[in-house]
């Protein structure tokens, strides 16, 4: 499992990683290109790759077509409805934006990540207690 975010989306592929790793999930965390290009190169069938990325514009494109040629799973976490990753992503999330407010910045849309991030975590910690129950 990589988790991947760059620039200020970063700090939400961060949090994820470091949540998971809470409560047991191993994952490998990417916030710089190059390690990201790294991953596109090495991961495969089995594999699963979480793209945090407010715009989903082209600067994951390549990425995603090498990780999805090479048999990978897509997850995108985005705010774009008209994303053009959204139909190379096996799964694609939509989350809402609410920086299109001028007034409101950047950081607000992280604080909608970091939400879902803390629902999500509790849905896998529940997931993962019943697993390990039966």
């Amino acid at each position: 499992l990589a988790i991947m975010g760059y620039n200020r989306t970063g700090f939400s592929a961060s949090q994820l990683s470091y949540r998971l790793s809470r409560i047991g999930v191993a994952n490998h965390l990417a916030t710089d290109q190059v390690v990201m290009a790294d991953y596109m190169e090495i991961f495969g069938p089995g594999d699963m790759c979480l793209i945090f990325s407010i715009s989903a514009a082209k600067t994951y494109k390549e990425i995603v077509q090498r990780l999805k040629k090479n048999g990978a799973t897509v997850v995108l976490f985005t705010m774009n409805t008209a994303s053009p990753l959204k139909n190379l992503c096996d799964h694609y999330i939509c989350l809402p934006q609410i920086s299109y407010n001028k007034r409101m910045g950047f950081l607000d849309d992280q604080a909608i990540f970091f939400v879902f991030i803390e629902v999500l975590i509790s849905e896998v910690a529940k997931f993962l207690n019943q697993s390990s129950q039966t």
